[in-house]
């Protein structure tokens, strides 16, 4: 569900105002957005499940903590696509002209991709900081 911007008329996917709470943007729109982001972490999660439970590397038997770790990450997967579906609930209740400033929230968006995403959308996030990296390579930190 990530993207779907796309799918947006041009005025819902407008960069975020700058200005005071008659531009501020509509709620529903940043409930969308951000179901969509759980909906990508819930996809990592679930790649991360299957690349550790398709690794030939794991120990026969596989150790207490760790099967309890594998547990954990499925469990992360489940809760986000949960929480996601709720999301996006809310927001398909919520009146389209119902507007809200998300300044109150910008201080706990730390990661700038995901600012962007939530604040402009994931088509405008990628377009502002396009991928450097060839697919398929491994970045690390």
């Amino acid at each position: 569900m990530r993207g779907g911007d796309a799918d947006r008329p041009a005025a819902e996917t407008a960069a975020p105002p700058q200005g005071g709470p008659a531009e501020a943007p509509a709620l529903r729109l940043l409930l969308e957005r951000l179901a969509g982001e759980v909906d990508g972490l819930a996809e990592t999660a679930a790649a991360i499940d299957r690349s550790v439970g398709e690794s030939r590397a794991l120990p026969a038997p596989i150790p207490p903590e760790t099967a309890r770790a594998l547990q954990q990450i499925d469990l992360l997967r489940q809760a986000l696509e949960n929480v996601s579906g709720f999301i996006h609930g809310l927001a398909g209740d919520v009146d389209p002209a119902l507007r809200v400033s998300p300044q109150a929230g910008l201080p706990a968006l730390t990661l700038g991709d995901l600012a962007t995403a939530l604040l402009e959308g994931r088509v405008q996030a990628a377009e502002k900081n396009p991928p450097t990296a060839v697919p398929g390579d491994v970045q690390m930190f």
